[in-house]
């Protein structure tokens, strides 16, 4: 009768325990406490709360204690606390007491008739018959297609029927027998369906302990990190995080995290692969706990799951280059010059250093497109380019504005010496003649605009000025290069 209470306000107890909600806890409480047989009432959850009916439960009697787990409202497999009834004894007890005496009178009643019919009728009757089912009964093997027959004269008293109850258990236990080893076939075939699933995945799928060692791993992980030697408990196996991914500590991290806090996380990592240098894969860290032991004490595996995105990476790689770099001539383009120039200005203050920006406009570049076509005046866009590139320092920047518009950028404490050199050298290099095929060679000027950076100095500053000072040159004749001043464009040459 407990058991059914409990299992009556089991839902309504689940969720007080899930919320630790202290008034649904009393409801319960108070409605199973008016029932009789109910001496007390406690309902813990997982997460120490605890709710009464008010009165403390003896030690003594705790073996008493009729108890129901409370699950999840949303997750059966998870227990969230348990509810304890304990009974009321004395009403049991002398309840118990009434019900053994009428059935002692029962007994005794029913024990002096049945001693009466059996000496009047077994001896004389049933013995020999019996005996026959008995003997009958020692030649059937269970599972066994086989029943017993009632003997002569029995088929419809007592014998007849356990005859026929002998036979409804041998058809029971052969539809068990069936039963379970229809069962263990499904259980195989469940069995090979998984592994199959595990063997043949399209994902690596590897299993590591709480040191980071590979418990297990299925082919597609060993193909995808292309390592032979990943089998359980060989030595390649331990703390194999290094080895497996260059961020290790991204991962290490990742895995600490899926431990501590059970919780599954996922990220991009690049493999120590043999294969390529640029091995990427999606990593997912889940965390594995076997349920059938206590939880606290039972440990915790993680399962890691890798697809590769390599293709997906060089994509990404391939539409940040080109939306950050300029598609005729691989030069960094307007949009991510401005970011850069941004980091540049910060660095050089903390570094109390300076920033030059050398604008470049080739001059008259119009005449050149439509003298010879657009065709050539890519190819000297092209070539212009490459010979900035090559003129200046690997830490400078190079970036293409637009249209016939260039822009080169230095930082360091002797900026002033540095962007002579490189003005000097731009106007040595970029005006030699392009050629464009065996017949034709065009020539162009250059026009430079040069501003340096001081501690106030903000970027759209710095371009406003270098500007000016490359306006300048085309006022003054073009084919030179100023650097910009307050008071007056000083000329370096």
């Amino acid at each position: 009768n407990l058991q059914e209470l409990c299992e009556t306000v089991e839902r309504t107890a689940s969720i007080a325990a899930y919320l630790d909600n202290q008034e649904i806890a009393d409801d319960v409480i108070h409605g199973l406490a008016k029932n009789e047989l109910v001496d007390s009432v406690t309902i813990v959850s997982n997460s120490g709360f605890f709710a009464n009916s008010g009165k403390e439960i003896s030690p003594k009697n705790k073996s008493l204690l009729v108890q129901l787990p409370l699950k999840n409202p949303f997750n059966d497999a998870e227990s969230v606390g348990v509810l304890q009834i304990m009974p009321n004894q004395n009403l049991i007890e002398r309840r118990a007491r009434s019900k053994a005496f009428e059935r002692i009178f029962l007994l005794t009643a029913y024990t002096l008739l049945i001693t009466m019919f059996v000496m009047v009728c077994i001896q004389w009757i049933f013995v020999r018959a019996l005996k026959k089912v008995a003997s009958d009964l020692h030649t059937v093997n269970p599972g066994e297609e086989q029943c017993l027959q009632p003997p002569r004269g029995h088929h419809n008293n007592e014998i007849g029927s356990l005859v026929q109850d002998i036979n409804s258990l041998l058809d029971l236990v052969r539809s068990k027998f069936n039963a379970e080893r229809s069962l263990r076939l499904n259980v195989e075939n469940l069995e090979r369906r998984f592994r199959m699933i595990y063997e043949l995945a399209g994902v690596g799928i590897f299993i590591l302990d709480e040191q980071r060692n590979i418990v297990m791993a299925n082919p597609a992980f060993k193909e995808l990190v292309n390592y032979d030697d990943w089998s359980p408990g060989s030595g390649s196996n331990r703390d194999c995080l290094s080895k497996l991914f260059v961020d290790d500590n991204i991962a290490r991290q990742m895995t600490q995290k899926t431990i501590t806090e059970h919780i599954s996380i996922s990220d991009d990592l690049r493999l120590q692969s043999r294969k390529q240098t640029n091995h990427w894969v999606h990593c997912i860290f889940s965390p594995l706990r076997d349920d059938d032991t206590d939880r606290k004490s039972a440990p915790i595996y993680v399962q890691g799951i890798l697809n590769d995105i390599s293709e997906r990476k060089k994509l990404e790689h391939a539409l940040q280059f080109q939306a950050e770099h300029d598609s005729l001539t691989g030069l960094l383009n307007r949009r991510s010059l401005e970011h850069i120039l941004t980091e540049m200005l910060n660095e050089s203050e903390k570094n109390l250093s300076s920033v030059a920006i050398c604008i470049v406009d080739l001059d008259d570049f119009k005449l050149v497109n439509d003298t010879y076509g657009h065709e050539a005046g890519d190819k000297v866009l092209i070539e212009i380019s490459q010979r900035m590139r090559r003129s200046v320092r690997q830490g400078d920047i190079v970036a293409r504005l637009g249209g016939d518009e260039f822009l080169c950028a230095l930082t360091g404490k002797s900026c002033h010496i540095a962007v002579n050199l490189v003005a000097s050298n731009f106007l040595d290099k970029l005006t030699k003649p392009v050629k464009i095929d065996d017949n034709t060679t065009i020539s162009v000027g250059v026009s430079l605009g040069i501003a340096i950076s001081n501690k106030d100095s903000t970027r759209d500053q710095l371009l406003e000025m270098a500007d000016k000072a490359m306006y300048q040159v085309k006022k003054q004749g073009k084919n030179d290069f100023l650097i910009f001043s307050d008071k007056e464009t000083t000329n370096l040459k």
